[in-house]
């Protein structure tokens, strides 16, 4: 971190900066699963977490990256805790004794500047590209944000209000069109959300072939990964409602409604009393609402080779 980074030197010193290869999307289409498994190899570290190094200030992916005080808006961008290559030299020192360092940040893939600069870079980066049903993945989208606590409507309602927030990420056809225009095809490998939730070791095997290590070091174990359901608010309209109100206090200036951080968890405490956290899985989608979402998404994507759905793909959330 420092004062002195000049943000728009995005081009590393050394081809020892950068890692070897990235998962660099799509949101809610299995990197996570990926990153693990692909993480127990003898040869593979990946850091913990997402980086966003190369998105960090693009403001339409990450608008949770703002706050706002009596002046008005700041980003990272503004601030000395701005992340730099220090910064990210650091993160990569997990892969000191491995031969291989990988990124996973999935706000990449829909970044135009975060592809631009990752090809600008001093060696060639490998992309792992994982794409899932647009519709399926917008619905896992939004789960995503009420458990994160920023979601302000209902599904439909989002969809009504402000549909390219769970719209956007699902355009993969712009996105490939523009990582094509930038990296060769030979880097980038695509894979299907759904071949991967079915045939996890072909897809694994696939992977190893391309980022060049022994597929046989992986433990046996690698497989028996399970996900948990995951928990939810047990009113969700409740919770909308709180989100709402949370909206409009956050980041206001000390003279109107902001609170010290032990009094937000007092009332955030406080809050979980009335609505719990519980074990559950989202209910499903409104069908006549996947069927809208199916027929957009068929002609937004019309022409998209690297993956084909049907009505039969799992639906997993």
């Amino acid at each position: 971190m420092g004062k002195q980074y000049d943000h728009g030197n995005w081009i590393a010193q050394s081809k020892h900066d950068i890692p070897d290869f990235m998962i660099i999307g799509a949101m809610k289409s299995g990197t996570t699963t990926l990153h693990e498994m692909l993480n127990r190899h003898p040869d593979i570290a990946i850091p913990r977490g997402e980086l966003f190094f190369f998105s960090q200030d693009d403001i339409a992916e990450h608008p949770n990256f703002a706050s706002r005080d009596s002046h008005g808006l700041t980003g990272r961008a503004s601030s000395e805790h701005y992340p730099d290559w220090s910064w990210y030299r650091e993160q990569q020192k997990v892969a000191t004794n491995a031969r291989l360092c990988g990124e996973d940040s999935t706000t990449y893939l829909c970044s135009k500047r975060a592809i631009t600069r990752i090809a600008m870079q001093p060696k060639p980066v490998k992309l792992i590209v994982m794409l899932r049903h647009p519709t399926l993945r917008a619905y896992s989208q939004y789960w995503h944000m009420v458990r994160a606590r920023r979601a302000l409507y209902s599904f439909d309602d989002t969809l009504r209000f402000m549909p390219q927030q769970l719209l956007s990420r699902s355009h993969y056809l712009s996105q490939l069109e523009w990582v094509y225009q930038h990296v060769p095809r030979a880097q980038v490998k695509v894979i299907q959300f759904e071949t991967f939730i079915h045939h996890p070791q072909q897809v694994l095997d696939d992977v190893s072939d391309f980022l060049e290590i022994d597929r046989a070091k992986f433990p046996e174990d690698t497989f028996t990964m399970h996900e948990n359901a995951g928990q939810l608010p047990r009113f969700l309209t409740l919770e909308l409602i709180f989100n709402r109100v949370k909206r409009g206090h956050d980041g206001l200036s000390s003279s109107h409604f902001s609170k010290t951080k032990s009094e937000k968890r007092v009332s955030r405490a406080l809050y979980r009393i009335l609505n719990p956290l519980v074990n559950k899985r989202p209910p499903k989608m409104n069908v006549a609402t996947k069927q809208y979402l199916d027929m957009y998404f068929q002609q937004e994507l019309e022409g998209l080779d690297e993956a084909r759905w049907t009505t039969t793909t799992c639906n997993l959330v």
